[in-house]
């Protein structure tokens, strides 16, 4: 009796080693199953076709909101040379700026603090045919950067040959200058203007329309 039932346990034991076996076995095609789900799927993913293009040439697309300011145009003169046109200005006055306009440089491990004169305020009205009347303005003369004379140009901002200039001396806040344009320059509609100290240093440029 004691040993049909050993002999029952060892078959009893047998079997359940048996149906543990079958199923880590299919346990184990379940996860082998599952990873090449995954593996499929991530195949799919790469082998995606790639974002649309655009439709829109480069040289068709949007501009950005800062398109609309002024800018310089590029133009061949007939020489074949490239010659680029400042901005065009769409004011007949400007405002002057206000103090002395800082810039710090480093040179050789060193630190030097520089002041600039502030640029000019301007307005410009034709007198007559080859004549104009320009008057500039500052808000302060500051003896730190004080503008000493003033260097006026006038041109046809989009003829790509150069304008006639006249320099005159800053008297004070205000003034007024009369220009006479020489032969061919009739028809200049644009005055730029840049103060400079004593010893060179410029301030930023002023453009206006002749009024």
């Amino acid at each position: 009796m004691r040993r049909q039932w050993g002999q029952s346990v060892v078959v009893l034991g047998a079997m359940c080693l048996a149906c543990l076996a079958g199923c880590d076995d299919k346990d184990n095609r379940r996860s082998a199953a599952t990873s090449d789900t995954h593996r499929s799927g991530t195949a799919k993913e790469i082998s995606s076709p790639p974002p649309r293009r655009s439709s829109v040439p480069p040289s068709q697309t949007t501009p950005s909101p800062s398109s609309n300011t002024p800018q310089e145009r590029k133009v061949r003169t007939e020489n074949g040379a490239i010659v680029i046109l400042p901005p065009r200005p769409t004011k007949t006055s400007a405002p002057p700026s206000g103090d002395c306009r800082r810039q710090i440089i480093r040179s050789n491990g060193r630190i030097r603090r520089i002041l600039f004169p502030p640029a000019p305020g301007l307005t410009a009205r034709r007198l007559g045919a080859r004549s104009v009347l320009v008057t500039y303005q500052f808000s302060a003369l500051d003896r730190r950067c004080r503008p000493a004379v003033l260097e006026l140009t006038l041109d046809v901002n989009d003829d790509p040959l150069p304008g006639t200039g006249i320099v005159s001396r800053i008297r004070g806040l205000r003034g007024t200058v009369t220009v006479s344009l020489p032969e061919g320059f009739a028809k200049a509609d644009v005055v730029r203007a840049t103060a400079r100290t004593e010893k060179g240093l410029p301030s930023t440029a002023t453009a206006v329309l002749i009024g």
